[in-house]
């Protein structure tokens, strides 16, 4: 639509005989590239007989917006050549290039030149797209030097470098800049707002409070903008409340801040409040946008409520969101991880664009079910639509290959890895571990855990874990004991790993011990662990301590406790088995999850 109304003015221009007019031919040099027809802009720009700065400029920004870039420097070269002087917006436009492009040369080549033609003093502009793009070559020594060289400071160049220091996570300096700025008498915006809070999560709470507190002095908190910024710092603090009282502040709710809100129960494992708020965003007014709806469909897929799920994909294509790929890939995500595959398949089936993550969605989603055959199969295809797996396609489907008969998949997928450099990735070479591992190839495992350059916990838990299935306690306990010689603090995966190959009491109840004094809280998989340590040597009364100070109990932990009863206490099982039906009854346990949690209560 836009094109037609540009072409008509541009039809009236000639028909009138302004066609020829400077201003004219300029403005039309800037507006065809804007909406994608840079031919046009060219040609009009050819048949200006003596274009000045700002005709230049208009083509060079053009050819910039549009992805030529090597044409934008040449124009600009051929300008000068021409005799014009460039100015700073001739400098605006290139130097964003420097940055896409990731060339410090030709970004310092560039400043250079500003230099030589004086354009720094006069024009604030370039200084900030030069101190952007020093900080996006991490050049922070010399983003500083070119802002402190201004003598007169306006409000662009202290959002650049505060928003220089932030980008860099460096949130001590970014605050400094802020709080010099306000000793200035510079009163902040938005963007200066948006800026330091995004290093805030970096550092302590206090930070946001205090600049929570500078905004209100200021006035700014009656921005919805600024409000949205403060709940979504907020809540990536740990501190939750606070967001949730400062959105229910807000006389108006729009739509930024709901979406704030919603990803900040997302954010803290609360995804009924995250559907009940879209809901209530809906019930307002407030029409959702493509950020809104992927935050609520994996709300959807968290609280497995396949209904809520099923609403959201009708909802979706109701209101148009069908085209939008990200949302689609949202929908492939919930109906893969709701173990609704056939419905994953059907909507990737009719999706009118599809890119590497939706087909990554639907290997990890063959994978899930073990269909080791079908995620290979599609892994194969993608190459059809040209594309090329990345790292995470191999990662996502090494964990289907969990027998000895699927050793030879395996190793062809590590040979893959090993000739598209991915296997210099630490991540891959755990997932390559475990793989080994799965198909009983220990020792192969092993000898890669011993390439490895650096070892996470995930490393170590990963050799630990194929030892432990192999019933290898020794090596377990040798891994655990060098791992934390390495400096590494185990976590609840390792002391699965340790408590299951305890081959003594002892043993068990030191790593027990370890574990109560290291961690503030175990998680329910470790306590059901420990249960069944004690439980292998028969240790009935350590048993029933820690079954019954136990704050949650899955099923395991009930079979363990009615297994360790000996042959004929059947009333006593019986007791056991209904406590367990009744604290379930209690709790609404959602059977879909797979795995029971079950309030102890009073049980």
């Amino acid at each position: 639509m836009a094109f037609w109304a540009g072409m008509q003015v541009h039809g009236a221009a000639m028909r009138s005989g302004h066609g020829g007019h400077l201003l004219v031919q300029t403005a039309l040099v800037d507006f065809y590239p804007k909406i994608g027809v840079l031919e046009d802009a060219r040609k009009v720009f050819g048949e200006i007989s003596e274009p000045d700065l700002v005709s230049w400029n208009a083509l060079i920004s053009g050819c910039s917006l549009n992805g030529f870039y090597q044409e934008a420097f040449e124009l600009f070269k051929e300008m000068i050549l021409s005799g014009l002087k460039p100015n700073g917006s001739n400098f605006v436009s290139l130097i964003p290039i420097c940055v896409k492009l990731g060339a410090t040369v030709l970004g310092f080549s560039l400043h250079v030149l500003a230099l030589k033609y004086g354009v720094l003093a006069p024009q604030a502009s370039a200084v900030s797209s030069l101190i952007s793009m020093y900080s996006s070559f991490r050049d922070l020594s010399s983003a500083l030097n070119l802002f402190e060289l201004q003598e007169v400071k306006d409000l662009v160049s202290w959002n650049s470098m505060i928003a220089a220091y932030s980008q860099n996570g460096e949130p001590d300096k970014a605050f400094k800049i802020f709080c010099h700025m306000k000793f200035e008498g510079e009163r902040p915006d938005f963007v200066t707002i948006s800026s330091i809070l995004s290093s805030c999560h970096l550092s302590s709470i206090c930070y946001i409070e205090l600049i929570h507190a500078m905004a209100i002095k200021d006035g700014l908190v009656n921005e919805n903008a600024v409000i949205a910024s403060f709940v979504s710092m907020y809540a990536k603090s740990n501190e939750l409340q606070a967001a949730v009282l400062l959105f229910q502040s807000a006389t108006e709710k729009n739509l930024l801040l709901f979406n704030s809100v919603i990803s900040g129960y997302l954010l803290h494992g609360l995804p009924s409040l995250a559907l009940s708020t879209f809901s209530d965003m809906i019930i307002r007014g407030v029409n959702p946008d493509s950020i809104s709806l992927i935050s609520t469909i994996s709300a959807c897929a968290a609280s497995f409520d396949p209904r809520s799920g099923k609403s959201l994909h009708a909802y979706s294509i109701k209101n148009d969101f069908l085209s939008n790929i990200n949302v689609m890939n949202a929908l492939l995500a919930f109906y893969s991880d709701s173990n609704q595959l056939q419905c994953a398949l059907k909507l990737f089936d009719i999706m009118q664009d599809r890119n590497l993550i939706s087909w990554n969605t639907l290997i990890c989603g063959w994978v899930d079910i073990g269909e080791t055959h079908s995620a290979v199969t599609f892994f194969k295809q993608i190459g059809h639509e040209n594309l090329k797996f990345d790292l995470i396609t191999l990662i996502s489907i090494l964990p289907s290959f969990y027998k000895s008969e699927n050793i030879a998949l395996g190793k062809s997928f590590h040979a893959l890895a090993i000739k598209t450099g991915f296997d210099s990735d630490t991540t891959l070479t755990n997932a390559l571990i475990s793989m080994y591992a799965n198909c009983g190839f220990v020792d192969d495992s092993h000898v890669l855990f011993e390439t490895l350059a650096f070892r996470s916990i995930v490393s170590w838990n990963a050799l630990m874990t194929g030892y432990r299935k192999f019933k290898s306690s020794k090596q377990v306990m040798d891994l655990f004991h060098l791992m934390k010689e390495d400096g590494k603090k185990p976590n609840s995966v390792t002391l699965l790993n340790i408590l299951s190959s305890c081959e003594t009491q002892i043993g068990g109840r030191s790593i027990h011990g370890f574990a109560l004094r290291n961690f503030d809280s175990l998680e329910i998989t470790v306590h059901t662990s420990a249960l069944c340590m004690y439980a292998r040597f028969q240790n009935l009364e350590y048993c029933f301590r820690l079954f019954h100070t136990m704050d949650r109990k899955n099923v395991a932990s009930w079979n363990t406790m009615m297994s360790i009863y000996p042959h004929g206490k059947h009333a006593q099982v019986l007791i056991l088995f209904k406590e367990m039906l009744e604290c379930r009854s209690r709790c609404g346990n959602n059977a879909q999850s797979g795995f029971c949690l079950f309030s102890t209560g009073s049980s």
